[in-house]
C-alpha cells in the first residue's frame, strides 16, 4: 500500500507553460536557453530637417538660443540710450510748456508783437476771445504732455522703445497751438480787413 501523497501546493505539478500562461509572462521554451533577445533600434534620431548642426551653425539658425541670446543683448545695449532719449525729449517739451504758458495766457499781447514783427500797425480786438483760447491752449498743452509722459513709461516698463512717443506727443502740441492761434488771429476784424486790403 502506498504512502498517501501530501497535497500540492498551488502550481507545483505545473507544467511550464501552464505557470507562464498563469502568472502571463510569455516562456521561452527550455531547448533554446541561449535566445537572443529581440534587437533594440536606437532611439537617437535626427533633429528636424535631416542633419547635425554644430554650434557655430546653431548660432546662425533664426530662432536658436544663440542667436535669441544676441538679440536679448543688443536690445539690452539699446535701452540705456532710448531711456535717455526720452528723457531728455520729455524734460526739452516740459521746458518749453512752462516757457510758454504766460505767452499764451497774455494770448492777445502776443499776438499784438506778432503783428508789429511783420509790418502790421493795427490792435488786436477781441481780447476776451484771445484769453479764452490762450486758456485752452496751455490746459492742452499740459493734458498732452501728461499722456506723453505717461505712454512713454509704460513703454520703457514693457522693455519697448519709446523715444518716438515724445516726438510725436510734441508734433500734435505744436499743431493744436498753431491751430488755435490762427483760431484766434482770424477772428480779429482789423487784421482781415488789413488782409483783404492787400489783396485789392
Amino acid at each position: 500500500m502506498t504512502e498517501p501523497r501530501s497535497r500540492p501546493q498551488y502550481g507545483e505539478y505545473a507544467s511550464p507553460e501552464d505557470q507562464a500562461k498563469a502568472i502571463r509572462v510569455p516562456h521561452t521554451p527550455q531547448d533554446q536557453p541561449n535566445a537572443e533577445p529581440a534587437p533594440i533600434e536606437a532611439a537617437v534620431s535626427a533633429p528636424t530637417g535631416g542633419s547635425w548642426l554644430g554650434p557655430r551653425q546653431q548660432s546662425a539658425v533664426p530662432g536658436s538660443s544663440a542667436m535669441d541670446g544676441r538679440a536679448g543683448t543688443a536690445r539690452q545695449l539699446g535701452r540705456p540710450r532710448d531711456i535717455g532719449f526720452t528723457a531728455a525729449l520729455l524734460a526739452i517739451g516740459l521746458f518749453w510748456i512752462l516757457v510758454s504758458i504766460p505767452g499764451m495766457a497774455n494770448l492777445s499781447a502776443t499776438i499784438q508783437q506778432t503783428y508789429a514783427m511783420e509790418g502790421y500797425t493795427g490792435h488786436y480786438g477781441p481780447v476776451a476771445l484771445a484769453s479764452a483760447i490762450g486758456l485752452a491752449i496751455n490746459i492742452s498743452q499740459l493734458v498732452l504732455w501728461g499722456v506723453t509722459c505717461a505712454l512713454s513709461v509704460l513703454a520703457i516698463r514693457k522693455r519697448r522703445r519709446a523715444f518716438y512717443i515724445p516726438l510725436v506727443g510734441g508734433a500734435v502740441s505744436a499743431l493744436v497751438v498753431m491751430v488755435l492761434t490762427i483760431v484766434a488771429m482770424l477772428n480779429d476784424p482789423g487784421l482781415l480787413q488789413f488782409l483783404s486790403t492787400l489783396k485789392g
